[in-house]
């Protein structure tokens, strides 16, 4: 069951939005009457969200090009007239050990996770209505021990911190940090190596960084649209720092166990 919202008249901007969390934000603001413009490196996936929508701006930009980020902002505002929410979604997160990532693969991530939304959020503030709420998708791989997801997790503490440095220089805008959980259907594991992520899941596990179930990117997609709502009915309050996650325990290494007991039987004649 959906919560009921209302986005008439507001204008969204969703970095990332072409995809995963941010397809889903998208596609529930829309749905709730907001304007929205989506921002993407695909031109095609781009084209499916607005046509699934049946509305919308779409805009091909690869945020790592510094100047593509103000570019953006500029042309969501051309198409919206200005800005009421800004989320930023957009990240990548490659699966390797540190004594393994090249200067390269530091810096894609940093620029991406890191100082794209900041050169974003700079190039939108000017156009941000005053009730407006920026909202930042960071991880819960800050503050844990998730092996092999070390320049991801340093990227998105940066992003913390960025936060709230915006947060100190322009208190009267809300700057909301929200750090999410296990989720399906995103592009979060779309470069891993999946022979190196199942090494590393019995570490995963022992560190108690994975939980049992998982979210649906459509569902939390709605929820951050929903949440998005909230702060724009209310501009009298805001929530800085947000941190969703799936329902439910960690996984152990007995559930691990349990589960290749039952695929073993489903396997066996």
């Amino acid at each position: 069951m959906s919560v009921a919202i209302d986005l008439a008249g507001k204008r969204v901007l969703v970095v990332g939005g072409s995809a995963g969390i941010g397809r889903g934000a998208a596609l529930a603001a829309a749905e709730a009457g907001a304007s929205i413009t989506i921002v993407g490196r695909s031109s095609d996936k781009l084209k499916e969200v607005v046509t699934t929508a049946g509305t919308g701006t779409a805009i091909v930009a690869d945020v790592t090009e510094p100047d593509r980020c103000a570019q953006l902002v500029a042309e969501a505002v051309d198409a919206m007239g200005g800005i009421d929410a800004l989320i930023y979604s957009t990240g990548v997160s490659p699966l390797a050990p540190l004594d393994e990532v090249d200067a390269e693969t530091w810096q894609r991530v940093i620029a991406t996770n890191s100082i794209a939304p900041a050169l974003v959020t700079r190039a939108a503030l000017p156009h941000l209505s005053a009730d407006g709420v920026v909202v930042f998708l960071s991880s819960i791989t800050v503050g844990g021990i998730h092996f092999g997801l070390g320049p991801y997790a340093a990227s998105k503490a940066a992003l913390d911190r960025t936060v709230r440095s915006w947060r100190a220089e322009q208190p009267d805008t809300r700057f909301v940090c929200m750090a999410v959980g296990d989720t399906e259907d995103t592009d979060f594991a779309r470069d891993f190596d999946m022979a190196r992520a199942a090494e590393l899941t019995p570490k995963w596990v022992a560190a108690s960084v994975i939980y049992k179930n998982r979210m649906l990117s459509a569902d939390l997609g709605r929820t951050i649209a929903e949440f998005v709502a909230m702060l724009l009915a209310h501009p009298g309050l805001t929530i800085p720092d947000l941190t969703v996650v799936p329902s439910g325990g960690m996984l152990t290494m007995d559930d691990v166990q349990e589960l290749m007991d039952t695929l073993a039987q489903v396997a066996s004649p």
